[in-house]
C-alpha cells in the first residue's frame, strides 16, 4: 500500500512538472511570435517612411526644375518631333503621306546583310531568303536617338540629373539611367540613357562635375515583356523634351541629323513588334 502511494506521488510530480514545462514552452513560443510580429511592423513602418522620403525628394526635384521654352527655327535638314500622347505618330499627316510606299523594307540597325549563294533553283533561293529573314528577326534590333548640344556647348551633370529624376529615370545596371514601366523604378525596363561620350557611363557620385556633348537614348527589341511600340513612343517624347529643354539636335544612330525618311524607316522596323 505504501509503495502504491509512492507511485501515485511520483506520477503526480511528473504530471505537475509536465504541465509547468508545457506552460513555459508555450509562453516562450508566444513571446517569440509577438516579437517577430513587432519586428515586422517596425520594418513596415521604416519602409513607409523611406517611401515617403523618396516621394518628397522627387517632388522637391520637380519643383526646382525650371522648364525653358525655345523658339522654333527653320531647319529643313532636321526632323521636328511632334508627339501627341493620345495619338499614334503614324496618323500624322506629314508621315502618312509617306506611308503608301510601293515596297516596304524592314531594316534592322544590328541585322546582318543577307547573303544569297548563286544557285539556279528559284525555290531554293526563296527558301534561303526566308530562312535568313527568320534568323534576322530573332537578333536584337536597337533603336537609337543621340541628343547633342549645339555650338560646342556641353550638358551639365546637375541639370541632366534633375531632368532624369523628374522624368522618371532611375540609375541602375551598367552605370546608366533606365526608364521602367513605373516612375518609381519598378517594372520592366522600357528604354535607357547612356553617355554619348566614352566610356558611355555616368558617375552618380560626381554628377556635379560631369559634362558631356550629348547623351544616347536606346531601346532594344524584341522584348515580349513590354509593348515595344509604346516604349518607343515614350522614348520619343523624352527625346523631344530634353532636346527642347537644352536646345539640342537629335541625331540618328550614325550621329547624323535625323531625317523624315529615317524616322519612317524606324516606324517600318517597329511594325514587326506590334
Amino acid at each position: 500500500m505504501q509503495n502504491f502511494q509512492s507511485i501515485l506521488i511520483a506520477i503526480g510530480i511528473l504530471a505537475i512538472a509536465g504541465v509547468l514545462i508545457h506552460g513555459f514552452l508555450l509562453n516562450r513560443k508566444n513571446k517569440l511570435a509577438l516579437k517577430a510580429e513587432q519586428e515586422e511592423k517596425e520594418s513596415e513602418q521604416i519602409e513607409n517612411i523611406e517611401s515617403e522620403q523618396s516621394s518628397a525628394t522627387i517632388k522637391e526635384d520637380i519643383e526646382h526644375v525650371v522648364f525653358s521654352s525655345t523658339e522654333e527655327k527653320d531647319e529643313p535638314e532636321m526632323f521636328e518631333f511632334i508627339v501627341d500622347n493620345h495619338q499614334n505618330i503614324d496618323s500624322d499627316p506629314v508621315i502618312k503621306s509617306h506611308s503608301t510606299l510601293d515596297h516596304e523594307v524592314e531594316i534592322g540597325a544590328t541585322q546582318a546583310d543577307i547573303e544569297l549563294s548563286p544557285v539556279n533553283n528559284d525555290a531554293a533561293v526563296k527558301d534561303e531568303f526566308n530562312n535568313n529573314q527568320e534568323q534576322t528577326k530573332i537578333q536584337n534590333d536597337i533603336f537609337i536617338f543621340n541628343v547633342v548640344t549645339r555650338e560646342d556647348k556641353r550638358l551639365g551633370g546637375h541639370e541632366l540629373l534633375q531632368f532624369f529624376l523628374t522624368s522618371g529615370f532611375r540609375f541602375g545596371e551598367m552605370n546608366i539611367f533606365h526608364r521602367h514601366e513605373h516612375s518609381d523604378g519598378t517594372g520592366e525596363v522600357l528604354f535607357s540613357i547612356a553617355n554619348m561620350m566614352a566610356p558611355g557611363t555616368f558617375d552618380l557620385d560626381h554628377m556635379e562635375q560631369f559634362s558631356s556633348q550629348g547623351i544616347s537614348f536606346f531601346l532594344t527589341a524584341p522584348n515580349d515583356k513590354i509593348s515595344v511600340n509604346k516604349a518607343f513612343d515614350m522614348m520619343l517624347r523624352a527625346v523631344e523634351q530634353i532636346a527642347d529643354e537644352f536646345n539640342c539636335d537629335v541625331l540618328n544612330e550614325q550621329r547624323e541629323l535625323l531625317t523624315k525618311e529615317q524616322f519612317i524607316e524606324y516606324r517600318h522596323r517597329l511594325k514587326q513588334y506590334s
